[in-house]
């Protein structure tokens, strides 16, 4: 029995199923390539939401004050100026409120916590938990100074908070941390630089300062304004 040459009709239809198959292929393989752009694009835009309504506690200021100690011992309570940041690249955004339930001293030279921090609410008692809305600001006490000494806080309840080690000698600095954990274990550092000079006239016999330390958007605008001041003077 002989085999009848292929007709033209089926060489044809052969390459029709082909060009069938790969466009079905081509078009199957775009449709999942979009699919999964559209999962991933999906993703990093709730990601992105999610980053930048988050708590952004910042160092925007700070202080002392003198007070009577129980043992009738005049102190210098020094604190940070904690502020939940409103904006992103200058843009004001509805942050999430900082719910802090800690506070700790750290040094990352050491990787050690070397303190405690607590929050200094106005006419009440000291506590730990504090909340901070958007673009609000709370004191938060990080060192006493007394009899010539630069002391931090120890303790993790409101019971047995006392001062405790020196945080830093006089005439000379010390780069720390404030790490804040919220209520759900979230933890947000902000960086200060502390400084103690020796201050002989002073009751408590040194000066002590938590200074903020500048990010880059700080160096930048510094720079903007010392070009402003160049232009007016020529």
């Amino acid at each position: 029995m002989s085999n009848e040459p292929t007709s033209s009709n089926e060489v044809v239809g052969f390459f029709i199923r082909i060009a069938t198959d790969l466009a079905d292929g081509i078009l199957g393989t775009m449709l999942t390539a979009n699919y999964l752009w559209g999962v991933v694009t999906s993703l990093v835009v709730v990601w992105a939401r999610h980053r930048v309504t988050l708590p952004k506690p910042r160092h925007t200021g700070g202080g002392s004050e003198r007070r009577r100690l129980d043992d009738k011992v005049v102190a210098e309570i020094g604190y940070m100026t904690i502020t939940n940041a409103p904006k992103v690249l200058g843009y004001p955004i509805n942050r999430d409120t900082l719910r802090a339930r800690r506070v700790s001293v750290y040094d990352p030279k050491i990787k050690k916590k070397v303190g405690s921090a607590i929050w200094s609410h106005r006419g009440k008692k000291p506590s730990l938990y504090m909340e901070i809305e958007a673009g609000q600001s709370q004191a938060l006490l990080v060192y006493t100074t007394q009899n010539g000494e630069v002391k931090t806080y120890q303790g993790d309840t409101l019971k047995d908070i006392q001062m405790a080690q020196q945080l830093v000698e006089p005439n000379s600095s010390r780069l720390l941390e404030v790490h804040i954990e919220d209520v759900i274990g979230r933890k947000f550092r902000v960086p200060f630089k502390m400084i103690a000079r020796d201050a002989p006239d002073m009751l408590v016999g040194v000066s002590a300062e938590a200074m903020p330390i500048s990010t880059l958007k700080d160096r930048v605008r510094r720079v903007r304004r010392r070009l402003r001041k160049i232009r007016r003077a020529i």
